[in-house]
């Protein structure tokens, strides 16, 4: 099996308190996307549409509740049918008891509106959080328990409290940016299934984005001895300019990018090329994609996290001595003008 059946109410029929609520009978004015999940341990979870206050058809507000949402027992969704002019000197709804008091009743255009209710991706809402009217949380929010949400959560950010208020982000914006475009939930089954690891670990997320960038193999060019299982960190003395202390060390997954790297290290040793794997994320090198080749056709990359030495190329062959020469003077050449080779 790659998975629980979505199409199931209770996936896992030993608990009989969680269900997929996409499965429930449909709903006017509600939509909930597949593997979402509520959880009540104190009555049926098929009751969840209980949770949904004050939710009137003729108002035509919406309910969207995105794919693998996890959400608490308790949480309440409160929508625009709660709301009471406010234009007024009193809010009081002096309509709804008739009697002759209904000839004040609102047209729905003075009555506050606020749009629909949208709950991203991978939302995880805590027990017993209330939602206001037209509140959209982003992707992959979590709401901490019994927290009132007045205003909108953005994607991958920790609310909480009453108001509920921001607490944190869970991701840096590099790795937002990468997670909204990646959008795992939209994945087949079997991509799932075979990224789960990936999905729920801690190191899985830098995994994921160096294989958007490239899967390599990784090449370092340098003339250094280096053993094999050992660590390539930053901070070594730059081959380039003025040699200063490194803060990246760069990678690539092209064979001549690295001779390149061989060739023009300092040093009077031969030339050796390593094949390395990247611990953390790494970066397109704004040295060459920036500089020279526009979308990186040399597949050249830095990184601040160290490089694994994991093997290294024997039988490899070295530029022309004249192309070599050709670089070592441009290189002398931007030294004399005081010009850094290398952005660092």
């Amino acid at each position: 099996m790659k998975g629980p059946d979505k199409k199931k109410l209770y996936p896992n029929e030993n608990i009989q308190t969680v269900c997929f609520i996409s499965n429930l009978p449909e709903r006017p004015n509600v939509e909930i996307g597949e593997y979402t999940y509520y959880s009540d341990n104190k009555k049926s979870p098929e009751k969840f549409y209980d949770n949904i206050e004050h939710h009137y058809e003729f108002l035509g507000d919406k309910l969207i509740i995105g794919k693998f949402c996890a959400i608490a027992e308790g949480v309440k969704f409160i929508m625009n049918g709660a709301n009471h002019r406010m234009d007024g000197i009193t809010t009081y709804p002096f309509n709804i008891f008739g009697c002759g008091w209904e000839k004040v009743t609102p047209t729905i255009e003075q009555l506050p509106f606020k749009g629909d209710t949208v709950i991203g991706n991978d939302v995880w809402i805590g027990q017993n959080v209330t939602i206001m009217p037209g509140i959209k949380i982003g992707d992959g929010a979590i709401i901490a328990a019994n927290s009132t949400v007045v205003k909108s959560v953005e994607p991958y950010t920790i609310y909480g409290g009453n108001p509920a208020k921001f607490i944190k982000n869970r991701f840096s914006d590099e790795k937002v940016e990468f997670l909204l475009k990646l959008q795992w939930w939209n994945w087949s089954e079997e991509e799932i299934f075979n990224n789960l690891e990936k999905l729920t670990t801690e190191n899985g997320l830098e995994q994921l984005m160096n294989k958007s960038l490239d899967s390599g193999p990784f090449y370092h060019g340098t003339k250094a001895d280096l053993n094999l299982g050992g660590l390539l960190e930053p901070g070594y003395s730059s081959n380039y300019g003025e040699q200063k202390k490194a803060n990246y060390v760069y990678l690539t997954a092209t064979l001549d990018a690295a001779i390149w790297g061989a060739e023009l290290a300092v040093g009077d040793e031969p030339g050796r090329i390593y094949i390395v794997e990247p611990t953390g994320t790494f970066e397109n090198d704004p040295n060459l994609t920036d500089k020279k080749f526009p979308g990186n056709p040399t597949r050249s990359y830095r990184t601040k996290s160290p490089l694994r030495v994991v093997g290294e190329v024997l039988d490899w062959d070295g530029h022309a001595p004249e192309v070599l020469q050709n670089m070592l003077d441009n290189l002398e050449k931007l030294k004399q003008q005081g010009i850094e080779a290398i952005n660092d």
